[in-house]
């Protein structure tokens, strides 16, 4: 969706570099994020540290929306995933728009919808998944979305919620259908 926001609504643009956190997960978000440029990680920290990719969000879409929405203002860490940018809307301002714009608040909701059913639905399958089939999963929704070449190791602990340790000799357990060699995935030939 491009984003047709009215001209009375007040928005700053901002952009962010690859790794540099949105949100550390500590602080209050007081506003609206739109996503018009790159990706985001969501992240989860636990209490000793661990982190757990939660989603992947590309552009066009957003953020704060539980913040803006409901009575839970500290949001979970956000990280630029790559260069991007975003346009930030007060509070106020978001919600302004979303009472008066029937459509682009039909969009916001149809979205939250998604994001709800697919965070719950690969936490669940996660649950009831070995780590192979859950690598596997995840390799080739980044094949089918032709972002191979994106998918790191570093990544995939995050997502999987494993130790490199660990994916490393999944890896190796799956060299049937792909190969990790000079820091990149690719499809395995078929004999």
């Amino acid at each position: 969706m491009k984003y047709n926001i009215p001209s009375d609504v007040f928005y700053v643009k901002k952009k962010y570099k690859a790794g540099e956190f949105i949100f550390s997960g500590y602080e209050e978000n007081p506003n609206f994020y739109l996503l018009t440029s790159g990706s985001v990680n969501v992240m989860y920290l636990d209490q000793r540290g661990d982190v757990l990719q939660l989603e992947r969000l590309t552009a066009p879409d957003f953020f704060g929306e539980i913040e803006l929405l409901s009575d839970h203002h500290v949001p979970l860490p956000i990280v630029a995933a790559d260069n991007c940018e975003t346009l930030v809307l007060a509070r106020a301002e978001a919600t302004r728009w979303l009472n008066e714009d029937l459509s682009f608040c039909h969009y916001i909701m149809k979205r939250m919808a998604e994001k709800f059913y697919r965070t719950v639905f690969i936490r669940a399958e996660g649950h009831f998944l070995t780590i192979r089939q859950r690598l596997l999963l995840t390799y080739n929704r980044y094949k089918a979305e032709g972002r191979l070449n994106e998918l790191t190791k570093q990544e995939l602990c995050e997502e999987l919620g494993v130790p490199i340790r660990s994916l490393n000799r999944v890896i190796a357990q799956c060299s049937d259908v792909m190969i990790y060699e000079h820091k990149h995935f690719r499809p395995a030939k078929k004999a």
